[in-house]
């Protein structure tokens, strides 16, 4: 995390926690899945680890952490005068062109693509996998890109993302500030 650390924000907490939430996870299954398609077979796919797969101790133990080769995800925070910027880069070899015009609708996904149907995968292996980690029942079925946008968008920022195939992408988030100075607001 890097640029204005300190920056405070007043805004609705839920609605900010899903925004980070959704490009973070974005960004991490992105980087993981493509370094897992440069160099096959050295990392489970993400989603399939689950905890009781884990190695007790030993040897094998500290073979299963994460591999430190990964590239990481970086965040950027950028305080202006009337709004702020959170930048979320990532080195998970951008968004292919067949994909990009469709990122932005619900229901449109990829995750039926990165796996094959005989491993955790499709809508039921997502929803398994989700639940079974604890998170989202949302996760991997194309809600997660629009909804954030349509948030940001509601309060008044904008939501958008640039791709270098091959490389990484970026998503930009921006979101007005209040509640550092005097507004003229009417309730």
């Amino acid at each position: 995390i890097g640029g204005h650390v300190n920056t405070t924000l007043s805004f609705i907490p839920v609605h900010l926690e899903y925004l980070i939430i959704e490009l973070l996870k974005n960004s991490f299954r992105a980087t993981v899945e493509h370094h897992n398609r440069l160099n096959p077979g050295t990392r489970p796919p993400l989603g399939l680890e689950l905890e009781t797969n884990r190695p007790d101790e030993g040897e094998e133990a500290a073979t299963y952490a994460a591999d430190p080769a990964l590239p990481p995800v970086q965040v950027t925070i950028s305080k202006g005068e009337k709004d702020i910027t959170i930048r979320v880069s990532d080195r998970g070899g951008g968004i292919h062109p067949r994909h990009y015009a469709n990122i932005w609708k619900y229901s449109y996904t990829t995750v039926n693509e990165e796996y094959p149907e005989d491993t955790f995968s499709g809508a039921h292996g997502v929803l398994a996998a989700a639940a079974a980690q604890g998170s989202s029942p949302m996760a991997g079925l194309g809600f997660g890109l629009p909804t954030a946008r349509v948030y940001a968008n509601y309060f008044g920022g904008n939501l958008s993302l640039f791709s270098m195939q091959g490389f990484g992408a970026s998503a930009y988030l921006h979101l007005n500030h209040i509640g550092d100075e005097l507004e003229n607001l009417e309730v």
